[in-house]
């Protein structure tokens, strides 16, 4: 049985005619295309949890305990974002392009731009996390 490429029921995978030709040429020697590209995206969610890992190591490292840290996020951890995320809105529904980049953990409390607590957000969406940080601490402070 010959299996689309189907991201969703709408949308299909988008291959150069050059990559569809190596991965034919490739299932033709009998090589095991689709655990080669599974293998592939595994190691590149190695190599960026790795990269997030070492940019934690660096923001700690380089933020004294007394001294007020920067808003300001490094170009290494936005290429690392958009290398993770690519360019659109981290919310699965949404295919605007990123513009913001929110702290899902708050940047007051954690004081340092940690790469596995930010997402990618259209001005949109940005609004709306804000709109609902502000809701809920208004309600924890009233329990």
């Amino acid at each position: 049985m010959n299996k689309s490429l189907l991201v969703h029921d709408s949308e299909k995978l988008q291959l150069s005619k050059e990559v569809e030709q190596k991965l034919l040429d490739l299932q033709k020697k009998g090589i095991d295309v689709n655990g080669l590209i599974l293998q592939m995206l595994n190691n590149r969610d190695v190599e960026i949890e790795k990269a997030k890992q070492e940019i934690v190591v660096e923001e700690i490292e380089r933020s004294p305990a007394n001294k007020e840290p920067s808003r300001y996020i490094s170009i290494k951890i936005r290429k690392l974002l958009h290398s993770e995320h690519g360019t659109k809105c981290s919310i699965p529904t949404c295919n605007k392009l990123s513009s913001q980049i929110h702290h899902t953990q708050r940047f007051a409390l954690a004081r340092m731009h940690d790469p596995r607590f930010l997402a990618l957000l259209c001005e949109d969406h940005h609004k709306i996390a804000h709109a609902i940080d502000v809701s809920v601490r208004g309600y924890a402070h009233r329990g």
